[in-house]
């Protein structure tokens, strides 16, 4: 059976040039694309002419400087749509549903690729093999890496495994994922604490104190971190507290979500790389002070 070369194109939202400088491996290459070629290149597989459906497409998919950042890759096909699919399995997948989330996971920023295209190698690009739509708008920070962190992204996304083993873990990354499709700030704010909650509550005790406490000694490196974020997990409680018993009217600023964020995304790596059940984790934290950190002097 011969073979044919197709070719896989997909939109990156929200990120800047620094991602040009991401090694996606698998012969997944990262490259620009000028809006008015992609416009030709869209509206030739859509048979579209008017621009504002082509704005209607990618919504949500911003160029800088009136060029997207696009992920191109080329596979073999025998032709059929099961060819295509063995490649969305393989290739495309662990894309969408592991290395964007492990980018997003790595620092802030929602890193997300709402659409794609497969289509043949040697004809024009006007009988796409397989359109893949917009999914889920993708709002929200844009995903920037400096030079100086490109390799501890390389180590991060090669020793991170998703899913987690440890399903606290699995239900804290999606609420951290959900927090990025907010329909309301407020819910988002929830959502976060509710990730917060399914790694750190403990089965009694005082919740606020207790996760307060636990969150400041995995995140902080010294006494005087240690007691900082402390008192900030705490005036965060208190926000959640206002927001679900309704005691007076508040809407969570910006910063607020952003730190709350970054605070839950700070811990889903610690307790991945610590790997202990949950109870087994708490248990230690408990005959722990602020600055302590065993598992750091382990590494």
């Amino acid at each position: 059976m011969q073979l044919e070369k197709l070719n896989f194109l997909g939109f990156l939202a929200n990120v800047d040039s620094s991602i040009l400088k991401v090694d996606f491996g698998h012969g997944v290459l990262v490259g620009r694309m000028t809006m008015d070629d992609a416009f030709e290149f869209v509206s030739k597989l859509h048979n579209i002419s008017n621009f504002g459906v082509f704005l209607n497409l990618t919504r949500g998919i911003t160029p800088v400087d009136n060029e997207y950042f696009v992920l191109t890759a080329q596979f073999d096909s025998d032709g059929s749509r099961l060819g295509t699919f063995e490649f969305e399995n393989s290739q495309t997948r662990p894309l969408l549903d592991e290395f964007l989330p492990k980018l997003r996971l790595f620092r802030e920023g929602n890193i997300q690729m709402p659409l794609y295209y497969y289509y043949p190698k040697d004809s024009r690009p006007d009988s796409p093999r397989s359109i893949v739509g917009p999914g889920v708008v993708a709002y929200g920070p844009s995903f920037h890496i400096e030079e100086a962190e490109l390799n501890d992204l390389k180590e991060f996304t090669r020793s991170t495994r998703l899913p987690f083993q440890e399903e606290s873990l699995n239900l804290a990354l999606q609420s951290y994922e959900m927090s990025y499709t907010r329909v309301h700030i407020n819910l988002a704010f929830l959502v976060l604490m509710i990730g917060i909650e399914s790694l750190l509550n403990p089965s009694k005790g005082e919740i606020t104190y207790r996760v307060s406490r636990y969150a400041a000694l995995l995140l902080g490196n010294s006494q005087d971190e240690g007691a900082s974020i402390f008192k900030e997990m705490k005036e965060l409680y208190r926000t959640r507290s206002v927001i679900v018993h309704g005691a007076s009217k508040i809407v969570v600023k910006d910063s607020e979500l952003t730190r709350l964020r970054g605070i839950l995304r700070g811990l889903i790596k610690a307790i991945s790389t610590i790997d202990k059940p949950k109870d087994e984790l708490l248990r230690m934290l408990d005959y722990l002070g602020f600055g302590e950190s065993p598992w750091r002097r382990k590494c």
